[in-house]
């Protein structure tokens, strides 16, 4: 009797262990989940995801090393008390054969479940970290094409502010003109008024000396030649005039044809900022503000339109003025209307001139 109580005292000492080996192993899982949810937390570059997938993988092998170290040690354990059943009686050593085997056998089903579980868990997470770098590609794509876009804006924008400043330009060699204009116009009033005041004098002098008559008459081809001289300039300036109104017309129509394709472009930019606003919403701070700068960019393209509007109308309301003129000198002959020709003509362009003033 006394050799059995020793024989069930041994028997007890194996019996603790398994206890244990279970808890390592709801340990060695707790631990699998942890790093799983470590890992799906912190959305890192690939460089960390397939870092952690390592070590996830890792882990897996040494628990499963574990696992098989347990088992071996539980089949050394019945071997041994194996030995001491031969101690024991015969229904004894069939009761403790079948608690072992039936223990043995569920740690064994334990094992492969949790083994499989966590085979399981780490093909997800190679899924994942598969799925989060398509991602990032995508994203690298995305930004790159947004800065790209960027860049086109820019050199648009540069080529607008080129063609303003030969605006400005045409509008200061425009101002120089009108003002030469403005100096001829006044001299042929000085000579007019000049020849009035020697004619009249003529007239109340009569026929009083040969020479009188004769510097009339010198007075008379001089102010014929210097009347020629300013049909020549008016015809100088009306041809001049027509050019420029031909020149106007073709400005006007590529202004037309540059707000349509700025119009074009802005409901493009318009769609693709709401696209990117509905695709990227939930993206980096970066690409809002990026989208914050197309609308800014849209808004000058807008003011840039306007700013063209309002140069096309007023280049038409030059053209309307200067055809006006053009054929209200035609209608009257140049004898005729020399004189309030010129003076209209000086009118427009100074029309003109204070309009581009403003």
């Amino acid at each position: 009797m006394a050799k059995k109580k020793t024989s069930h005292k041994k028997e007890a000492a194996p019996m603790a262990e398994p206890t244990n080996n279970r808890t390592n192993t709801s340990n060695g899982t707790d631990a699998t989940h942890e790093t799983r949810e470590v890992a799906l937390r912190d959305p890192s570059p690939d460089s960390d995801k397939t870092e952690k997938l390592k070590q996830l993988n890792e882990i897996l092998l040494k628990q499963t090393k574990e696992k098989r170290e347990q088992v071996s040690q539980l089949q050394s354990q019945i071997e041994e008390m194996g030995f001491e059943f031969s101690f024991t009686s015969e229904t004894e050593r069939e009761v403790m054969h079948v608690i072992l085997s039936a223990f043995v056998v569920n740690l064994s089903i334990e094992i492969s479940e949790k083994l499989r579980e966590m085979e399981v868990e780490r093909q997800k997470e190679v899924e994942r970290g598969l799925v989060l770098e398509g991602k990032m590609e995508s994203l690298k794509e995305e930004v790159q094409s947004e800065i790209e876009k960027g860049r086109l804006v820019e050199k648009e924008k540069s080529v607008i502010l080129g063609n303003l400043d030969l605006k400005e330009k045409e509008v200061v060699e425009m101002g120089k003109m009108v003002k030469d204009l403005e100096m001829v116009k006044s001299d042929i009033e000085k000579r007019f008024l000049k020849v009035r005041e020697e004619k009249e004098v003529l007239v109340v002098e009569g026929k009083e000396k040969d020479g009188v008559i004769s510097n009339l008459r010198n007075e008379k081809n001089e102010v014929e030649t210097d009347l020629g001289e300013s049909k020549k300039l008016v015809e100088k300036f009306k041809s001049k005039f027509e050019e420029e109104v031909k020149d106007k017309e073709v400005k006007v129509g590529q202004l037309k044809n540059e707000k349509e394709a700025l119009e074009e472009k802005i409901v493009t930019l318009e769609k693709e900022r709401k696209l990117e606003i509905h695709r990227l919403s939930s993206q980096t701070e970066a690409l809002n503000q990026k989208n914050a700068e197309k609308e800014g960019e849209i808004r000058d393209l807008k003011a840039t339109i306007d700013g063209k509007n309002d140069k096309i109308v007023g280049l038409e309301k030059e053209i309307d003025i200067l055809q006006l003129a053009i054929e209200e000198a035609n209608k009257r002959g140049f004898w005729t209307w020399i004189y309030p020709a010129a003076t209209t003509i000086l009118a427009a362009i100074s029309f003109i001139y204070a309009a581009r003033a403003r």
